[in-house]
This record gives C-alpha cells, sequence and structure tokens, in this order.
C-alpha cells in the first residue's frame, strides 16, 4: 500500500501499513534497484507477483502515480484505491 501524499498531509494521519512516497518521487522509486528502494523506504520493491495498491487524498494523484510506474515497470499489477483518504475515514 503506497501513500503518494506529501508528509505533512500523512502526518494528519494514514492507513495503518502504508509507505509514504510522494507523488513526486514516485518514478524515481520504481526505477531504482531493489536494493535502494529497500533501503530508503524498508520495504521490498514491488514485484509483479503482487498487487500493488496507491492511494491518495481522494484518489486523482494516486492515478497519476500509476501512470507514471506503468511507465517506468510495466509488469507490475497496479490498482488505485478509488476515494482514498476521504473514503478510509469515512468508514
Amino acid at each position: 500500500l503506497i501513500d503518494v501524499r506529501e508528509p505533512n498531509e500523512v502526518a494528519e494521519g494514514r492507513v495503518p501499513t502504508a509507505v509514504n512516497i510522494p507523488l513526486g518521487n514516485v518514478a524515481a522509486a520504481f526505477a531504482m534497484p531493489s536494493e535502494e528502494f529497500i533501503a530508503k523506504y524498508r520495504i521490498d520493491r514491488p514485484s509483479g507477483e503482487e498487487e500493488t495498491i496507491f492511494y491518495c487524498r481522494s484518489g486523482k494523484r494516486s492515478q497519476s502515480a500509476i501512470d507514471q510506474v506503468e511507465r517506468v515497470d510495466s509488469s507490475l499489477t497496479l490498482r488505485n484505491y478509488r476515494g482514498s483518504w476521504l473514503n478510509y475515514l469515512d468508514r
């Protein structure tokens, strides 16, 4: 679960287990070698073996992040958490 909001937004709350990779850093992060990704984000770099879900505040930035990542690595299975953080808060 990748949170593409800015750090100041994440400070207000986040989905448990989500990893913050701000939208402006997403393409570079997914272009990193696995070892560098693990060192920076403390999770394994997503692979095509599992689904990776992106979220933001409302779903627009997370879709943009998916578009960016697909250009870097088309082997991944990516999903947008529609409604994103606002939807999660309403649960």
